[in-house]
């Protein structure tokens, strides 16, 4: 008798643990197809190209894809082609805080001499840093890289705090160097350099609908995007609008391109270098779950004039990319500073 109740004590207990099995990967299967369907309706809804697309037909290719997987890096694949069917090289999907997916088209024509290996330097952040001083009795440089999340004005306000530094030996004119700046977090950077860009409008994006629009501005020395601004009081205040020459190259990228057309249409203001990478449109930062974040592109840069920059930014006067700034082969910045001279 005790035999026989231990047997069936045993049979229950190996069906409960059967029975848990199959409602947990019931239940994961579930959390995973809710997961890839969000991705799937917030990319139709967000999209910056959304109606470039068959969605019934890039839904089920997607889903087809994913087949029963259910991990996020089983289903990359699926994941990359919907941001390849897209055309969207500046969004990703993030899982745990990794990228999961991206899609990269491949290099365009005015590309040529990239090198993948300073593209990551820059993106990391290993080699060139911000720095702002005097290239001589009248002219101020500001080395703009790309910055990191964080606290946006703790930031920003030690970027004024530095160009002030300087300011006080009065500059007329200024270097903006854009060259080694990898995109990142735009808020701290432009709001630093509110001094140069000038009150007024400075640009803006451009979506589907007018709704996806924000404008960019300077107010009362305060930079606003839409109706947000950082505040960070200003510790100097420029007696005139500064002379500017803008230094680009195709590592300027993201972010750093919208800074770069901030400036495009301001007075007094000249671009040298290179043509920017191009990824010259707005990424979200959409809650997918607790796990997972999208971001994707919803807008276009705009400029002040009002021109909308679907590919990248074009200086006024070309010049090759120089790997050692302010160094007597920088062929770019010495042109750059004749022509504040002029």
């Amino acid at each position: 008798m005790k035999a026989a109740n231990k047997t069936i004590r045993l049979l229950l207990s190996a069906c409960l643990c059967f029975l848990i099995l199959i409602i947990g990967s019931a239940q994961k299967d579930d959390t995973f197809s809710r997961r890839l369907n969000s991705i799937l309706d917030h990319a139709q809804s967000a999209s910056l190209y959304r109606q470039n697309v068959d969605w019934n037909q890039l839904r089920n290719e997607v889903l087809e894809r994913a087949g029963n997987r259910a991990s996020m890096e089983d289903i990359q694949p699926a994941l990359n082609h919907l941001l390849e069917v897209l055309g969207d090289e500046h969004g990703k999907i993030f899982f745990q805080q990794n990228v999961v997916a991206y899609y990269f088209g491949g290099l365009k024509d005015h590309h040529k001499g990239f090198d993948v290996n300073m593209y990551n330097v820059i993106q990391r952040g290993q080699k060139y840093n911000f720095e702002v001083k005097m290239l001589g009795p009248e002219t101020g440089y500001v080395r703009l890289c790309g910055m990191p999340m964080g606290d946006n004005y703790k930031m920003a306000e030690e970027l004024v705090r530095k160009i002030c530094y300087v300011q006080v030996d009065l500059p007329q004119n200024w270097v903006l160097d854009l060259r080694y700046n990898g995109g990142g977090n735009l808020f701290p950077m432009a709001e630093a350099l509110v001094p140069l860009l000038g009150e007024g409008p400075a640009g803006g994006t451009d979506g589907i609908l007018d709704a996806e629009d924000a404008v960019w501005k300077v107010n009362d020395e305060m930079f606003y995007y839409g109706d947000f601004t950082l505040a960070v009081p200003k510790m100097c205040l420029f007696s005139r609008l500064p002379k500017i020459a803008v230094l680009t190259s195709m590592y300027t990228t993201s972010s750093g391109e919208a800074i770069a057309v901030m400036f495009k249409g301001r007075n007094h203001t000249r671009f040298f270098g290179q043509k920017t990478l191009g990824m010259t449109t707005v990424t979200d930062w959409h809650p997918i779950d607790k796990h997972t974040t999208m971001s994707i592109s919803v807008s276009y840069y705009k400029d002040r004039k009002g021109k909308v920059y679907t590919e990248y930014i074009e200086p006024d006067e070309y010049f090759p990319f120089e790997e050692n700034p302010l160094s007597e082969n920088d062929q770019c910045l010495k042109r750059a500073m004749a022509w504040l001279k002029e």
